[in-house]
């Protein structure tokens, strides 16, 4: 069970660094657990989070730095790194087109490949990112769908 302590230290660490903190609940004491919201992450519909404690913050800082080594504001994906890491687990491959390409390595590091049929395939990934890489805004409504 986190103290009070150990969730404030948390809570401000997050804070500081402009992380979100998208996912708390109460465990069955009654303390206030802070965690990484994972729904569907790992697996297809699953409400999943990861709980984030005083002993994960320096795996969390490193994550922070090895997005922002990439590009300054890709530290808002620390979060699904971290996740990642901590369990030892990348995402199933229908996620990855919702990253930046140029994270797809942190992501491929955090745990061995998954199966294709657990987790779909590469290639579809790969296939979806360079659709979305294609798509363009429309000029006359500038991507609002009202002209």
């Amino acid at each position: 069970m986190p103290t009070e302590a150990d969730t404030m230290k948390v809570l401000r660490f997050l804070v500081e660094r402009d992380m979100a903190v998208d996912k708390f609940y109460f465990d069955a004491d009654g303390g206030i657990v802070i965690a990484e919201n994972c729904n569907d992450l790992f697996y297809w519909g699953c409400a999943d989070a990861e709980e984030i404690t005083p002993e994960d913050l320096p795996s969390i800082e490193q994550a922070i730095k090895d997005c922002e080594a990439i590009k300054p504001s890709y530290s808002a994906y620390a979060g699904t790194i971290w996740a990642c890491r901590k369990r030892g687990m990348r995402p199933q491959y229908p996620c990855y087109p919702s990253y930046p390409k140029s994270l797809w390595p942190l992501l491929d590091a955090a745990g061995p490949e998954r199966p294709q049929s657990e987790a779909g395939s590469r290639q579809r990934a790969e296939e979806k990112y360079a659709m979305r890489q294609k798509q363009t805004v429309c000029k006359s409504c500038g991507g609002s769908g009202r002209s």
